[in-house]
């Protein structure tokens, strides 16, 4: 569904659209991120296909058995439900852990919902927010591996004498 609409190029039409423009430090973390991520499985900067072929493979949920799709209604609440979507979406990876499950969490699921529909049974009042791909991890894999970095926990939490 979104890989036959990625490769033919088609304007991304998501529910939920992503930031255009991202904080300076958040932008600086998600492409250092996004270079551990090639590296850790061989692929170059320069190396175009590998980095496609790598997008595909997220774009198809990496062939997991399962896709679970958050949704939130489309009322005027947006902001507030989806600090909902975060806390059950994380419940969902940390309960699937327990269980021996992987999971990612992939906003790139999520790009055409009109193709999600076609399949789901995903009513027009229900915005697709995120997929999170679930199943056994192929621990052979290097991307289920990187070192994953972390920010110092005093770049976001403020202690309060």
């Amino acid at each position: 569904m979104n890989l036959r609409q990625t490769l033919a190029g088609a304007a991304i039409a998501s529910d939920v659209p992503m930031l255009e423009k991202w904080p300076d430090a958040m932008k600086t973390r998600y492409g250092d991120l996004g270079k551990v991520v090639l590296s850790a499985q061989g692929i170059k900067r320069e190396d175009k296909e590998g980095r496609d072929k790598y997008f595909m493979n997220m774009v198809s949920a990496f062939d997991a058995p399962c896709l679970i799709l958050a949704c939130i209604s489309r009322d005027n609440l947006v902001e507030y439900q989806m600090l909902d979507i975060g806390l059950i979406a994380q419940t969902i990876c940390l309960a699937a852990h327990d269980k021996g499950l992987g999971t990612c969490l992939l906003a790139s699921t999520a790009r055409f919902p009109a193709e999600i529909r076609k399949i789901a049974a995903i009513p027009d009042d229900k915005k697709i927010v995120v997929g999170i791909a679930l199943g056994y991890p192929d621990l052979s894999v290097p991307l289920n591996n990187f070192e994953r970095n972390r920010v110092k926990l005093d770049e976001f939490v403020h202690w309060m004498e």
